[in-house]
């Protein structure tokens, strides 16, 4: 089957599976977002499909890798994110429709409801979409015009893709998106979970001394700051444990690292900030415990990939999708990470009890595999592809 992802993507990691001048090109890339669609479409190249992506980076040029069975067309972008908003990605996505259109693909499978997956139903090709977050919410914890403008997208979708099939990561976001959007009740959204990252497997290699390793960004929906204040009480208890923040705008000279010193709560803090997927994963493994702070997630790859790797993981008992990830806290810690000193009490339990974490770890890694192997998630994306043509 030829399928067509568009997405936003992270265009270095596809560089095993390109020509050695475009493998090359592809790797002096800056490190992308949408970690999900780009496992995906490296899931299903390994599973004999031809694969191609479509998708545009603010600002920059047009750019086409090409492998054996991938073939990566990045189309042009404006530089003014004040001219892409204002006319809806307009020109980003009349140029993604054109490339979808002439790469002959058998479906298009888009990601997220904004551009991308206008793109997709502007070519009349069979559509899949996957729903990978719900409006309402982020405008609800990011209150600004731009966030406004994508929400307006996101309807706009809602209300031209009644031929499209529907998916979402988790039955959480799947409920989300049919609130917000008055959907009606007799259209399926299937939940198709993100997959266990390729490459990823147990590792044994924990830090001597307690440590717990966060993978946000710097917004007030990763609830960092509530960390932060939750690790200084930890301090306490524990006076050698350290907190390893790594994403965007968690560096050492971001603005989140001057917030923590002015309030003194750098203590045992490391600022790392972003920093390439092998480097993320060395951390993980040596942490005793991942604790994802966020107050709302539509899935949660960075538990999924720590579980994996087989360290423990914690994270909010009313986060969104964090609790059907963690199978209801049978497969890592669940805590109120909006209570400052419950939050710090729960990481204080772990960090005091290695065995414990330990004992957490390995059912996590358990069922991280019976719920979301490439090759399960693979099965019900295909499966998805085939309605889709059929019902075109």
């Amino acid at each position: 089957m030829h399928v067509v992802i568009t997405a936003p993507v992270n265009i270095p990691s596809f560089a095993p599976y390109l020509s050695t001048e475009s493998a090359n090109k592809a790797g002096r890339q800056p490190l992308g977002t949408g970690t999900a669609p780009t496992s995906l479409a490296i899931a299903l190249i390994g599973a004999g499909h031809q694969v191609t992506v479509v998708t545009h980076s603010n600002g920059e040029p047009r750019m086409e890798l090409t492998g054996p069975d991938l073939r990566i067309v990045q189309v042009a972008s404006r530089h003014r994110a004040r001219n892409r908003a204002l006319d809806g990605w307009r020109v980003e996505r009349r140029n993604m429709t054109e490339v979808i259109k002439e790469s002959g693909a058998d479906v298009v499978h888009a990601h997220w409801a904004y551009e991308c997956a206008q793109a997709a139903i502007a070519t009349e090709l069979p559509v899949a979409i996957t729903i990978r977050d719900a409006p309402l919410t982020v405008l609800r914890y990011t209150p600004t015009l731009y966030r406004a403008i994508r929400a307006m997208m996101a309807y706009r979708t809602r209300l031209t893709s009644k031929r499209a099939c529907l998916a979402a990561p988790s039955p959480y976001l799947a409920s989300k998106w049919r609130r917000q959007t008055l959907m009606k009740s007799t259209r399926v959204v299937e939940v198709i979970p993100n997959m266990v990252p390729a490459g990823f497997e147990r590792r044994s290699a924990r830090s001597e001394h307690p440590l717990i390793v966060e993978v946000a960004d710097s917004s007030r929906t990763k609830n960092v700051k509530n960390l932060l204040f939750a690790f200084n009480l930890v301090k306490g208890a524990v006076p050698d444990a350290e907190l390893r923040l790594i994403g965007p705008g968690l560096g050492q000279d971001g603005p989140l690292a001057g917030w923590a010193m002015k309030h003194q709560l750098e203590s045992g803090v490391s600022f790392l900030g972003s920093a390439k997927r092998d480097v993320v994963e060395r951390h993980l493994t040596e942490a005793w415990l991942h604790v994802h702070a966020s107050k709302s997630e539509t899935f949660g790859n960075t538990l999924v990939e720590a579980m994996t790797l087989g360290t423990a993981v914690m994270g909010g008992s009313k986060s969104g999708a964090v609790p059907w990830v963690v199978n209801d806290g049978k497969a890592g810690f669940l805590t109120d990470v909006t209570n400052v000193g419950g939050f710090a009490d729960d990481m204080i339990t772990c960090l005091s009890d290695l065995n414990l974490c330990e004992s957490m770890a390995t059912r996590g890694h358990d069922h991280v595999f019976s719920m979301f192997s490439s090759a399960r998630v693979i099965d019900k994306t295909v499966a998805l592809y085939e309605k889709t043509i059929g019902a075109h």
